[in-house]
């Protein structure tokens, strides 16, 4: 790390800043402080706990879906948070409600 330092205002790179996580996040994991972790990398623990959120706040770019057949005219039902539920929607419908739910 003491040769990758950048100097103040520059950044990491990616690869670099997924390494950083990893190590801090096993080293964490074994029982070490923040203190620890920064002091094992030469990095300042403010710097490692910022990279160590940024990773874990960041998932994957992708999600799993699921892919059905063509829904059919009143298939598709609307659950708001609030708990009230509408049934019996087309899509065209669903995404006008939705639209107007926003």
């Amino acid at each position: 790390m003491a040769r990758m330092r950048p100097g103040q205002g520059r950044r990491y790179g990616a690869g670099v800043r997924g390494r950083i996580s990893r190590v801090a996040e096993q080293m964490r994991e074994e029982g070490a402080s923040w203190r620890d972790v920064g002091e094992a990398l030469g990095m300042p623990v403010g710097t490692v706990q910022r990279i160590c959120a940024e990773r874990e706040t960041t998932g994957p770019g992708f999600v799993p879906v699921e892919i059905t057949p063509d829904l059919r005219h009143g298939e598709l039902a609307v659950v708001t948070a609030g708990g009230h539920r509408v049934e019996g929607l087309d899509l065209e419908t669903t995404v006008a409600l939705l639209a107007r739910l926003a």
